[in-house]
């Protein structure tokens, strides 16, 4: 259930975000590729384990194991900053 959930949300995301991406293309902040929620499942998924973690103490595990919810957080948390960073 949790996991049809998941999914569910994933597809909304993605589809909002290719939704504004496409109204945007006129616009300034239109120089972006949305970061999607399969993109960021597939570079999770290829992280070597056991490395060593960097400043944040954010290691690949954390990632892997942290649940396919986080990638619907993660996806509008990059997007948000590409989007306001510019």
């Amino acid at each position: 259930m949790l996991l049809s959930l998941t999914m569910l949300i994933a597809v909304e995301v993605d589809e909002l975000l290719t939704d504004r991406n496409r109204k945007q293309n006129m616009s300034y902040h239109s120089n972006h590729t949305p970061v999607t929620v399969l993109m960021l499942e597939k570079f999770i998924s290829n992280l070597k384990l056991n490395k060593a973690t960097y400043l944040d103490n954010v290691s690949s595990q954390h990632l892997l194991y942290a649940g396919s919810h986080i990638n619907v957080h993660l996806s509008l948390l990059f997007n948000s900053m590409m989007h306001h960073c510019e």
